[in-house]
């Protein structure tokens, strides 16, 4: 998260890639972590905090339908997208990077999403603002 003097909130998730080479104990943890981050999000959203959820890396996969329907925390409990749901009810926005060279099918990616920027965007945050939080 970013925490900027205007009161503005961003979450680069970018260590989701860890996951593939670890096994199930660490996505579960990752995505616990994810699912934390995205309660901390929708609770400065209610605050009337600007709130900017960014995904990096190979976490831009967490805005693919197939995953974000798919990938739960704990066996039976809410799938990753409900927590985007939340946070976007809530009033944060979710950005996702756009990968050089990686085509991107509209179609498959969840309709939360507000846009998909570059690289460049983030990095202009990150100098903007006042702290950033990453997961």
């Amino acid at each position: 998260l970013i925490f900027p003097r205007r009161r503005h909130f961003a979450s680069a998730w970018h260590t989701f890639k860890h996951t593939r080479h670890h096994g199930h104990s660490k996505l579960s943890q990752t995505l616990t972590l994810a699912i934390e981050m995205l309660a901390i999000a929708t609770l400065l959203a209610c605050m009337d905090a600007e709130v900017t959820l960014f995904l990096t890396g190979e976490a831009t996969q967490l805005a693919r339908r197939e995953v974000a329907d798919r990938l739960r925390a704990i066996e039976g409990g809410e799938p990753l997208r409900h927590f985007i749901g939340q946070a976007k009810s809530a009033g944060a926005r979710l950005l996702m990077c756009r990968q050089p060279g990686v085509v991107i099918v509209a179609e498959a990616l969840i309709d939360e999403l507000d846009d998909i920027s570059s690289g460049g965007e983030l990095a202009q945050m990150i100098l903007e603002y006042d702290r950033v939080l990453t997961l």
